[in-house]
């Protein structure tokens, strides 16, 4: 559970490590959205990640599928471009005015925004974000992910979009920072800078 995993997180960096069973699978619960394990181990999960990897993440999926991903988007962003991920699949998390200022905030030539799922009031929180024009991306959730790892300026509201911004080494990322779920002091989400490359917002305002 959380409690033991982040006892054995904080063990292992004290230099005290857990022997664990690998013949095993093992099942992580909140505590794998802390970000202080990706910093900490940053340049050895970073060389988890390549075409090779034969290792399953899920039932079906292999680490290279994610790597050698053929994306089925027609368009991909640029380096010139800024991209949001928000999550409608379940209650939008921040106030859709706060993220539009940030955004103006950040110099680019286009805004793609990512979205995940359908929801009941997507309408109505998609429709703010009209006047900056932005083209909105949905697809497959590979196509998704595969866009967000690709976007060297972006924005992470939510641990899929951060992981995207994580694996993809992006040169800037913007984190308002999410402390809904206990942030520094909680067992579950953490996602705070893993790089120089990081910006990290604490003035968020959330949407509830």
């Amino acid at each position: 559970d959380n409690e033991k995993f982040k006892t054995m997180v904080a063990r292992y960096m004290q230099g005290d490590t857990i022997p664990i069973d690998t013949t095993r699978n093992i099942l992580l619960m909140g505590s794998f959205q802390r970000s202080e394990i990706f910093e900490y181990e940053r340049d050895h999960l970073l060389s988890l990640f390549h075409k090779d990897n034969e290792t399953y993440v899920n039932r079906t999926v292999r680490v290279k599928n994610i790597v050698n991903y053929q994306s089925k988007l027609n368009v991909q962003p640029q380096d010139t471009d800024l991209t949001l991920y928000i999550r409608l699949s379940d209650s939008p998390l921040y106030d859709p005015a706060y993220l539009m200022t940030l955004i103006k905030s950040i110099p680019h030539q286009r805004l793609f925004i990512v979205h995940q799922g359908t929801a009941e009031g997507e309408t109505e929180y998609k429709q703010p974000f009209d006047e900056l024009h932005p083209t909105w991306i949905h697809g497959t959730v590979g196509d998704d992910f595969d866009f967000l790892m690709r976007s060297q300026h972006c924005i992470t509201t939510s641990p899929f979009s951060w992981m995207a911004a994580f694996l993809g080494q992006g040169k800037e990322i913007h984190i308002p920072y999410n402390d809904f779920y206990g942030g520094n002091e909680g067992n579950h989400q953490n996602l705070d800078e893993f790089n120089m490359n990081c910006k990290v917002y604490y003035d968020a305002v959330y949407w509830t």
